[in-house]
């Protein structure tokens, strides 16, 4: 029994002589490949399995691997060269995903955001090719995770058929209605729900928007809008709301500060500006 009590001890020693090899082999704040392979040759002189011993300071790790974080996050600069070694580093530290995903989901956020920042404020120009292709650069070389990466092409594409609008460029779509034959052309033509004025109920339809006019299209509705008779639009977070000289009818959609645009792109072509067409 005492020889097992000291067999025991003797082990124990050896496991902290290990964490006092990983504390001097991490102290100035990194810890790469060639520093890993010193501490498996201690581990390997020590006689501990790497396994048991890398569990022992499994704690360690995860602080370490904060202090990294944290000093990343301060300095708000992200090269592609700190982030592979920051997504290698776990690994290297023989920690689960669970234990770093809030870790490096923090750094995540704080890349999405500035890039997201990016995208904003370069808004105006994401009609223009070079722009879209510097972000989608700058997007597959920021070391985020494809989902997060989605999201900012997704955003990069929504902000470019916006600055489309803006620059005057209204689509051309084919309705789910015949159209007048007086040259009248098809903008929009899109499900939505619509709270009326005058009915004061929510319905399922159809807004079409037109050259000519602004349609709401719905089982026992049929509202017809001429651009004049439009006098303001409010773009709210969750749908938008068209005022006109009869009624106001609240629009619930997918997207609805894209559709408030385009109602404002071409309310300008036609009742402030007018066109020929």
């Amino acid at each position: 029994m005492r020889f097992r009590r000291k067999a025991a001890g003797e082990h124990e020693r050896k496991l902290e002589k290990f964490r006092q090899c990983f504390h001097i082999v991490i102290s100035d704040g990194y810890y790469p490949h060639e520093r890993q392979h010193r501490l498996y040759n201690a581990c390997q002189k020590l006689q501990l399995n790497w396994t048991e011993a890398r569990q022992y300071v499994q704690a360690d790790a995860l602080a370490f691997l904060q202090q990294v974080v944290e000093r990343i996050l301060a300095t708000g600069r992200f090269t592609s060269t700190e982030l592979d070694e920051l997504q290698r580093l776990p690994r290297r530290l023989a920690l689960t995903d669970e234990q770093v995903a809030p870790l490096l989901n923090q750094v995540y956020d704080q890349i999405e955001r500035k890039l997201e920042k990016r995208i904003i404020e370069l808004a105006a120009y994401v009609h223009e090719a070079a722009v879209i292709a510097t972000l989608k650069h700058d997007i597959a070389y920021s070391g985020l995770p494809e989902n997060r990466a989605e999201h900012l092409i997704a955003l990069i594409e929504r902000q470019h058929r916006l600055a489309i609008l803006l620059a005057g460029n209204l689509p051309v779509v084919t309705a789910t209605v015949p159209l007048r034959t007086n040259g009248e052309v098809c903008h929009m033509d899109i499900p939505v729900q619509a709270l009326l004025s005058s009915e004061g109920k929510l319905v399922s339809g159809r807004l079409i928007i037109t050259n000519q006019r602004v349609l709401i299209l719905a089982p026992q509705v049929d509202l017809t809008i001429a651009w004049p008779q439009i006098q303001a639009l409010e773009s709210l977070n969750k749908s938008l709301v068209l005022v006109t000289r009869g009624q106001n009818a609240m629009i619930f959609c997918d997207d609805p500060l894209y559709v408030a645009t385009l109602l404002a792109e071409a309310r300008t072509s036609y009742v402030l500006t007018p066109t020929t067409s």
